[in-house]
């Protein structure tokens, strides 16, 4: 899963809405400018593999067990489809959470 992709399945998790705009010409890729998050009709600024407060909301909201052993494991107790291991804790929750998202 791409960080993009994991971007958008959190950020439909914690409930923002988003507008995907067309790649450039001759280009089928998509980075993080390529997507635009809103909350309401005003448009966010919305990366929580990069920002704390962002990932610690998504921890809040769907309610995620942290530990750390060798790394950064981050799991449910309300769901068996998400939970994750990484170097990074953000990384991990988000990881988390997108697995949580695209399983419903």
């Amino acid at each position: 899963m791409t960080d993009l992709e994991m971007t958008r399945l959190c950020a439909e998790a914690v409930g923002l809405q988003w507008k995907l705009l067309p790649a450039l010409e001759g280009s089928e890729t998509y980075d993080e400018d390529t997507i635009i998050f809103y909350d309401g009709p005003y448009p966010v600024k919305y990366n929580p593999i990069m920002n704390d407060a962002q990932a610690m909301a998504l921890v809040k909201k769907m309610r995620l067990c942290i530990g750390s052993v060798g790394g950064w494991s981050v799991w449910s107790g309300l769901q068996d489809s998400g939970s994750s291991q990484s170097k990074d804790l953000n990384r991990a929750i988000c990881m988390a959470v997108a697995k949580m998202q695209a399983s419903k």
